[in-house]
């Protein structure tokens, strides 16, 4: 559980560290204290997760290293800060030679890239595939709408029983259905209702990526839902799956987790 800042700045350009419009060590430390004192922390997002754009043009020798603009202070700094207020720092990198903000990526030095991200204290890997040849969901990214996340849920329904046996056989390993929309203006309430308890019935990380500041009262309390947060967060982790589902027009959607207690889902009229 965690936050992402790809929704929130993207490649977004900068010019000044204090901007918090973009991707900067002030915008990042605004975003941890805000999750730290409105409740986000304690309730179980741990993760502050930095996505393309932190790096710098050009690699140091063989090493990453952060854009020093945005970053003067350094990864080590920034990884204290975060680890002060109990969470965690986590950083993107692509597993091509590039990444999709035209960054440095990963491709031939893995080894190094890993010592890297050791020696700054980093807790979380993020590992794209934007520009290296990978299999993928044709559904893309959890855009903001609800044909997007409806073509993700169909997708995962269709995978189900594959999806659900490789968790079993690699305890730990979750599958990823990208990033949560609550927040964005695409998508309704009652929409990032049925996101967040099919992500969490999956059972799938539940990352947020809007800026903890702009979100409603009513948003905030379903992120911080705790009957919700304890079904993604059981200790069997075994995925949920679906066994009904209404013709098209209706497209009901029945998915259970098999808990030591049962937890039961339905969706209903999502064309609406």
């Amino acid at each position: 559980m965690g936050w992402s800042s790809w929704h929130a700045y993207g490649c977004k350009s900068c010019t000044s560290i204090s901007n918090t419009q973009c991707l900067t060590e002030g915008s990042i430390k605004d975003v941890v204290n805000t999750m730290s004192d409105d409740g986000f922390t304690k309730a179980g997002y741990e993760f502050i997760i930095l996505d393309d754009g932190w790096q710098a043009n050009d690699r140091n020798g063989v090493h990453l290293q952060p854009n020093s603009q945005r970053f003067p202070s350094g990864m080590i700094y920034l990884a204290d800060f975060i680890h002060s207020k109990n969470m965690k720092l986590g950083l993107f990198s692509d597993l091509g030679p590039t990444s999709g903000c035209g960054l440095p990526g990963t491709a031939e030095h893995f080894i190094e890239d890993a010592e890297t991200f050791a020696h700054w204290g980093v807790d979380y890997v993020k590992m794209s595939a934007y520009t290296a040849e990978a299999l993928a969901m044709d559904e893309g990214d959890a855009l903001a709408n609800w044909s997007t996340l409806l073509g993700i849920m169909n997708k995962y329904a269709k995978l189900q029983n594959r999806l659900t046996e490789v968790v079993r056989e690699n305890k730990g390993a979750w599958n990823d259905a990208d990033l949560l929309v609550v927040g964005h203006r695409g998508v309704t309430l009652d929409q990032c209702r049925a996101q967040m308890a099919v992500w969490s019935i999956m059972p799938s990380p539940l990352i947020f990526s809007k800026h903890p500041r702009s979100l409603t009262a009513e948003q905030r309390a379903l992120l911080k839902n705790e009957a919700v947060i304890k079904v993604n967060q059981d200790e069997l982790g075994l995925p949920g799956e679906r066994f009904a589902q209404e013709a098209p027009s209706q497209r009901e959607i029945t998915a259970h987790l098999p808990l030591k207690a049962t937890a039961v889902i339905v969706i209903t009229s999502v064309d609406g």
